[in-house]
């Protein structure tokens, strides 16, 4: 049973690539604009909560830009004025994926101040589809990580943008990814423009102070010990670290 469905997820990668030798010339270098889409009324589920964000405030829409060449990539949030009492209802993480050394580093609003997390690329395991979906006028295949046993995340990815990138802390799927959802659809994110140019990467890149650095284990170590009262803070660090 393994052996076909290595069989089969190398058929699948391989029909990918097929496809890209057809369908347009790889990318290499340039940036993408993705729209983020969260539905706030299934991330708080407390009518209190609800009741403050009203109805017709239910749906938050947050845009990112990822830059990104061969070696590195840069997901920095776009400022967003419109309806800032809603604000604190989302996460607007700043992650620097550095492919050649196997690093990360990212800036979280954890309770209000940013905390910056330096740690080793994440790496998931992911079940590839045969389904299929189109992004910006670009066929890409699906793929399903389980995080675990009650939470899937579905990405959409093309081989036509060769650096293995994507939104948030996501990039190891053989392509870019245009698209991720999870499976309940609280939360997606999606290209809506992919802009093929040379990037000066120093100009995008965020001033870090390594010297502050934790990496992800010891922010949830102190999180659990300063939040132990309180009861939800293991379900907000699952959404915190979850992308």
């Amino acid at each position: 049973m393994k052996k076909a469905n290595k069989i089969r997820t190398v058929l699948l990668v391989a029909s990918v690539l097929f496809a890209v030798g057809y369908s347009r010339a790889q990318m290499q270098e340039g940036k993408i604009v993705f729209e983020r889409k969260t539905n706030l009324f299934k991330k708080y589920t407390n009518k209190s909560t609800q009741d403050y964000i009203k109805e017709e405030n239910k749906y938050k829409i947050d845009n990112f830009t990822l830059y990104f060449n061969d070696s590195v990539s840069v997901f920095v949030p776009e400022e967003n004025y419109e309806n800032n009492r809603l604000s604190w209802t989302t996460n607007s993480n700043t992650v620097v994926q550095d492919f050649r050394n196997n690093e990360t580093k990212t800036i979280y609003s954890f309770s209000g101040a940013p905390v910056l997390v330096k740690d080793s690329l994440q790496k998931r395991q992911w079940k590839l589809t045969d389904k299929w979906r189109t992004i910006c006028q670009i066929e890409c295949m699906q793929a399903v990580y389980e995080l675990d046993d009650s939470t899937r995340i579905y990405a959409w990815f093309t081989a036509s943008i060769t650096p293995n990138i994507g939104p948030e802390s996501f990039w190891d799927l053989p392509g870019a990814i245009l698209g991720l959802a999870t499976e309940d659809g609280a939360v997606t994110y999606f290209a809506k423009s992919i802009e093929e140019r040379k990037i000066d990467m120093e100009v995008v890149m965020p001033k870090f102070k390594d010297k502050k650095a934790r990496t992800r284990e010891e922010v949830m170590e102190q999180a659990k010990k300063d939040f132990k009262f309180e009861k939800e803070i293991d379900s907000y660090l699952k959404s915190l670290f979850m992308w």
